[in-house]
């Protein structure tokens, strides 16, 4: 597909032609199937590699539209037009008839889209927007650790660090190995004045990192 030629355009670093090539590739493939999240998610990607002020609002909208994509789905459910598998006179089953219900769910490019959105707000310094990003990273995938850091950034930023904290540990239960959880998590518990925790969460993030490849 031609949002992974762009994603292939992108990974040939200090090419900037190429990132050129890649948000033509990628804008086609919007175009083509608006309704793909991931073909935001490299658009995103290709502007945000731009480096410049317009490149990266156009990330901003990319992301924001790609979160938000849902895709139709039809489920069918079978039934019959009597009490289930009632039999008639002769022995055979009644006539059984396919019911379809259409329902909408999250594209799977979604969180990605949700996390990058986070991510960029924060760098701009726009924390409750980043926050609110965040949150629907973690509305697409509750599990999503980096979901859980990029919340509690926000969170932390805004002065609540009683629920930064709180983001900071679940991200570590989803994911006992993630670096940053465990170090932003030494990092508020300092700010909030207990020394030994935050010395053990800074260890341990430590320790993680040296085990890194």
């Amino acid at each position: 597909m031609l949002y992974h030629l762009a994603h292939a355009y992108l990974l040939e670093e200090g090419e900037s032609t190429r990132v050129a090539e890649a948000i033509d590739s990628a804008t086609q493939a919007v175009e083509l199937s608006p309704r793909t999240g991931k073909a935001w998610l490299i658009l995103g990607l290709a502007n945000e590699r731009l480096g410049t002020a317009a490149g990266l609002d156009a990330a901003v909208r990319c992301y924001t539209r790609g979160a938000k994509v849902k895709k139709r789905h039809f489920r069918s459910t079978l039934y019959t037009n009597s009490d289930r598998f009632t039999k008639t006179g002769s022995g055979n089953i009644g006539k059984t008839q396919k019911k379809s219900a259409v329902f909408l769910q999250e594209e799977p490019g979604a969180v990605g889209n949700w996390h990058n959105l986070a991510l960029l707000l924060g760098r701009a310094e726009r924390w409750e927007g980043s926050l609110a990003a965040a949150e629907g990273a973690l509305a697409a995938v509750p599990g999503h650790a980096a979901g859980w850091v990029a919340r509690g950034n926000a969170q932390r930023k805004l002065g609540h660090l009683l629920r930064a904290l709180q983001s900071y540990r679940t991200a570590g239960e989803v994911a006992p190995r993630h670096v940053a959880a465990w170090h932003n998590m030494g990092v508020v518990l300092h700010e909030l004045g207990r020394a030994r925790e935050s010395a053990d969460a800074l260890s341990r993030a430590g320790e993680l990192k040296k085990q890194q490849p």
